[in-house]
């Protein structure tokens, strides 16, 4: 059985158009704790989406049970939702993705460590010039074969 933590995306699509004004908006749950966030909604003009998983990188996410709700909200009601959920999510994604660029950056750096043949302080690392521009490069690439490379 596969661990909510190891779903990253998943996809819902509508079955059947909606009455007009009205929106399907999309929640989840973890575990028992009664508490719903919103993650995004469908509309007759939008009928499917992919989401990301916000509880993939949640701490204690394993062996909790993830439960997703479907309400039929009005589309006014389901806008005021997208627009006073994004900001916080995006500033918390934001974070997330500059920690994860960050623990890359050293990851790489740190394998520069060695024996130089002169004494260096533990504090510091000694780089080769062009060694940001081949990061940055290797990044470029991976990210580009696989958008979610940061987050597996």
């Amino acid at each position: 059985m596969l661990q909510p933590g190891g779903v990253k995306q998943f996809g819902i699509s509508l079955m059947q158009q909606l009455l007009p004004g009205v929106s399907a908006a999309v929640y989840f749950s973890m575990g028992n704790t009664g508490e719903w966030e919103y993650l995004g909604a469908l509309s007759n003009a939008a009928p499917s989406a992919i989401f990301h998983s916000p509880w993939a990188t949640k701490a204690g996410v394993t062996g909790a049970s993830v439960t997703l709700g479907v309400s039929l909200e009005s589309e006014t009601t389901v806008a005021n939702l997208a627009s006073t959920v994004s900001s916080g999510q995006e500033l918390s994604s934001i974070g997330e993705i500059a920690r994860r660029i960050a623990l890359h950056l050293t990851n790489y750096l740190s394998s520069f460590e060695g024996n130089h043949g002169f004494p260096i302080p533990s504090y510091l690392f000694v780089l080769p010039r062009a060694a940001i521009d081949q990061w940055m490069t290797k990044l470029e690439t991976k990210l580009s074969r696989d958008p979610d490379y940061l987050f597996r």
